[in-house]
């Protein structure tokens, strides 16, 4: 099933944006216009400010900055989810964070709606390619890694979200992107999981 979620989140983001200072309003906000319900489930940080201003919804399967993101997926789906944990557009992760700390109330707001669309999307995988999406995402859940580590598998599970793998990951593009080697072994990494918890996903 298709969770669409410019339909379902536009007013609600529009709203919460409008009420912000002009330096968060006109950065605008962006998201993954649709996603799977059953999905392997990418999670980053926040989008790129990409070209142009304001507020919009993309499709990650037409846009080039995906490339790794949708080879990682494709061998599993017919179509990529992503998500970021936070939907502010802006290049630089550092000033994101700056923000952050200046306006909390603004971006744990971005989090519980973002919390919403994983609960709704119940992904059988997810995997973060975002070094310090990752931490955040930790904290989200109360997520303590050494306690959920799966040994023959080498993954976390998550048991707040029944029980899934969640593999933790650096960007797949850009400056601290992953070298080729790790990205072979990410991709033959969620290929092992799918073939020994049997998993297939909804939008295969």
């Amino acid at each position: 099933m298709v969770i669409n979620i410019e339909t379902d989140y536009k007013d609600r983001l529009d709203c919460l944006w409008n009420k912000q200072t002009p330096e968060i309003v006109n950065r605008g906000y962006a998201l993954e216009k649709e996603l799977w319900t059953g999905s392997l489930l990418e999670l980053g940080l926040n989008p790129s400010s990409g070209e142009g201003n304001g507020s919009f919804f993309y499709t990650a399967q037409a846009d080039k900055y995906f490339t790794k993101p949708i080879e990682l997926a494709a061998e599993h789906c017919q179509k990529l989810s992503h998500h970021d944990l936070f939907f502010i557009r802006e290049t630089s992760q550092d000033t994101v964070l700056s923000l952050k700390e200046n306006n909390p109330d603004f971006f744990e707001e971005q989090l519980k709606i973002t919390k919403e669309i994983i609960t709704r999307v119940q992904p059988k995988m997810i995997v973060i390619i975002n070094a310090k999406a990752c931490r955040l995402f930790q904290k989200m859940y109360n997520f303590e890694p050494v306690k959920y580590w799966n040994e023959s598998l080498g993954v976390d599970i998550l048991p707040q979200l029944g029980n899934i793998p969640v593999l933790f990951s650096g960007m797949l593009s850009g400056q601290r992107a992953l070298d080729v080697g790790s990205f072979v072994r990410l991709k033959w990494h969620v290929r092992h999981i799918c073939r020994e918890l049997n998993i297939h996903f909804d939008n295969a």
